[in-house]
């Protein structure tokens, strides 16, 4: 049996839709911040980092996944402020930036990214990519009444989203960054079409 030659072209179309989508994927670059500290909170931060490798996110990582040349740049600095400083280097480099507040978590270095996204003017026109998982116990929020307040008044939007389990996290987080392939798809399909044309 002959198989029509519309729905042969059809195919074709889904599957060159589905090529560029995963391109487009592979090219958001997302940066999860969050608490190291106690090991378990580590151990979250990387199982939704590798979630979203899963789903395709394949340049999703964690601050200390990035080189550690950040050092050249600032000798005389402590190691305390060589690792801020790679933080916002990662802040401003990313297209998207996952800010991560658990309540068994230290997250007072989470606390200091938020507050460059809220202050820094490199970061005025990039504020919208920063997202604000917050975990929700008893109805309570993992962030401070002046972290949730540096969200609020925060020129440009910053989004807060509030999650109750580590599923919640994961499923929330999928769908923040499908949200972002359509809101940055412009520049992704343009890195997109380089990357191509690189290879």
């Amino acid at each position: 049996m002959n198989i029509p030659c519309e729905l042969i072209q059809f195919e074709n179309f889904l599957n060159r839709k589905l090529q560029n989508i995963r391109c487009l994927k592979h090219g958001l670059i997302i940066t999860i911040y969050g608490s190291y500290c106690p090991s378990e909170e580590k151990e979250r931060l990387i199982k939704l980092k590798n979630f979203l490798i899963s789903e395709g996110y394949e340049s999703t990582r964690l601050v200390e996944d990035y080189p550690e040349n950040i050092e050249k740049y600032c000798l005389s600095r402590s190691s305390e402020e060589r690792m801020s400083l790679k933080s916002e280097c990662c802040l401003e480099f990313s297209d998207v930036n996952f800010l991560v507040f658990t309540h068994k978590g230290k997250c007072q270095g989470v606390s200091i990214e938020l507050a460059y996204c809220r202050n820094s003017p490199t970061m005025l026109d990039r504020r919208w990519r920063c997202v604000i998982f917050d975990e929700i116990i008893n109805n309570c929020p993992a962030t401070s009444f002046m972290d949730r307040g540096a969200v609020y008044f925060a020129t440009g939007k910053m989004k807060r989203v509030e999650f109750r389990n580590d599923n919640e996290l994961l499923d929330l987080a999928r769908r923040t960054a499908v949200e972002f392939l359509y809101s940055l798809h412009p520049h992704l399909e343009q890195r997109c079409r380089f990357s191509t044309l690189q290879v």
